[in-house]
């Protein structure tokens, strides 16, 4: 299977912070479907699941379990970061440091549209 730049780009950041990035506060129990002997690899799993959000059965469940768990750890994270920072930069410095390797940039433009939103929000409730 051939995978774009972006993807790889995506995919090489989760590996790198798997460890890292291991609560999603998303039970994916009974997603991810072992195969060892026939599955696909963690890789195309996760690119097929990411792009369609079919999932295939791989021989690397675990790895293809904690690279979903990483991606849905990053998104809730970046929503809690952006709830608890007024300042959007001192906010973004924070969040990019704690991550291994240089984010992709989807991570600091998911900050900046859901910090704008929050501070739409609030200003809305103060009129």
């Amino acid at each position: 299977m051939k995978y774009s730049k972006k993807f790889n780009r995506d995919y090489d950041f989760y590996l790198q912070n798997k460890e890292a990035f291991h609560f999603s506060g998303v039970k994916i129990d009974g997603l991810v479907h072992p195969d060892l002997e026939h599955g696909k690899s963690a890789k195309e799993c996760f690119c097929r699941y990411d792009t369609t959000g079919k999932m295939e059965p791989t021989n690397e469940p675990e790895l293809l379990q904690s690279l979903i768990v990483c991606k849905k750890s990053i998104n809730l994270h970046i929503k809690l970061w952006v709830e608890g920072y007024d300042d959007m930069e001192e906010g973004l410095d924070f969040c990019m440091n704690l991550f291994q390797g240089t984010p992709p940039p989807w991570v600091e433009d998911s900050f900046r549209k859901q910090l704008l939103r929050q501070v739409m929000r609030q200003s809305k409730q103060h009129l």
